[in-house]
């Protein structure tokens, strides 16, 4: 494999992780955790995403005790079971935020396109609020919270711009490889025509493809 190659598989192997704090302890009104689990696992399903459950101490992130987690490129969430025994108001929005990073990552192939700056958990939120239309709980249970510079960044995203200087190019040379990170690779034909949402790397940038796949394609291809 070249050294070009390599980077790129390098690139889009890279894991990606991020999380929702855990709020405070659930009130004694709070739902039975086989109500909690069957909800958040409903609000799932409704945005798009798969939960892994993780006993409170051990979720993939941080210190093992956030309320949710989202790493990598796929569909699937990791929940604290912990959770399910909070409101619902709470749960919804513990999986509407795991599941803006999915979407986020689905448009732009990563959680922190060049768009959102040092701010992508509070675009996120954003993203959960502004876009998917769930409600935010307070800041202190956990809550990132947001400004309205954050929303129109993440109303951009939903859109497609990942990236101020975002462009669209048409390959010119046939035979380059699409080196898929939402999905899987493949050659693009002469033609094609490319939305470059990431220059992160002089060699591989990240692109998008007409049907909304994200991946990295060799900047020969269209130079």
């Amino acid at each position: 494999m070249s050294l070009l190659r390599r980077t790129a598989a390098v690139l889009t192997a890279m894991a990606l992780t991020a999380t929702t704090l855990l709020g405070a302890a659930a009130p004694a009104s709070a739902s039975t955790a086989a109500a909690g689990k069957k909800y958040a696992e409903q609000q799932a399903r409704a945005f798009g995403v798969t939960v892994t459950w993780h006993a409170d101490g051990k979720v993939p992130c941080g210190n093992g005790r956030q309320a949710g987690c989202f790493s990598g490129y796929t569909n699937r969430i990791s929940l604290n079971a912990a959770i399910q025994k909070h409101p619902n108001r709470y749960i919804r929005y513990v999986v509407a935020h795991e599941a803006a990073h999915y979407h986020v990552v689905r448009t732009c192939g990563t959680m922190r396109p060049p768009i959102v700056g040092n701010r992508f958990e509070q675009v996120t939120d954003a993203y959960t609020h502004g876009v998917l239309g769930v409600p935010l709980p307070e800041r202190n249970v956990g809550a990132y919270g947001y400004t309205k510079d954050d929303l129109a960044r993440a109303k951009k995203i939903a859109a497609g711009t990942c990236a101020a200087n975002q462009k669209a190019v048409a390959v010119k040379q046939a035979g380059h490889t699409f080196h898929g990170i939402t999905s899987g690779s493949y050659k693009v034909p002469r033609g094609a025509r490319l939305q470059v949402v990431s220059t992160d790397h002089p060699v591989y940038p990240r692109v998008r493809d007409a049907q909304g796949r994200v991946g990295r394609v060799q900047v020969a291809a269209w130079s």
